[in-house]
C-alpha cells in the first residue's frame, strides 16, 4: 500500500511539473512568435490554437490506445511523450531562428 502511495505522489508531482513546463513553453513561444508575426494577438492565438489542437488530438488518440495498455505500459508511454515534447521544445526556438 505504501509503495502505491509513493507511486501516486510521484506521478502527481511529475504531472504538476509537466503542466508548469507547458505554461512556460506557451509564454516563450508566444514571445518568439510575436517577434516573427509582429502582433501579440496573432501570436498568442496561434500558440493557443496549437496547444488546444494538440490536447484534443492527444486526448482522442489516448482514448483509443489507453484501454489496451496496462499501468506500466501507460507510464512508459507517458514518459516517452514527455521526452518527445521536451525535445520539440528545444527545437522550436532553433526553427524560429532558421526563419
Amino acid at each position: 500500500m505504501r509503495d502505491h502511495r509513493t507511486s501516486r505522489a510521484l506521478f502527481v508531482l511529475v504531472d504538476l511539473l509537466s503542466g508548469a513546463a507547458a505554461l512556460i513553453y506557451e509564454v516563450v513561444w508566444a514571445r518568439l512568435l510575436t517577434l516573427h508575426m509582429g502582433s501579440t494577438v496573432t501570436a498568442v492565438g496561434t500558440v493557443l490554437a496549437a496547444f488546444m489542437g494538440g490536447m484534443a488530438g492527444g486526448a482522442m488518440l489516448a482514448g483509443r490506445v489507453a484501454p489496451r495498455l496496462d499501468r506500466r505500459q501507460a507510464l512508459r508511454g507517458y514518459a516517452a511523450l514527455e521526452a518527445a515534447i521536451a525535445a520539440g521544445a528545444v527545437l522550436v526556438p532553433l526553427a524560429f531562428a532558421a526563419f
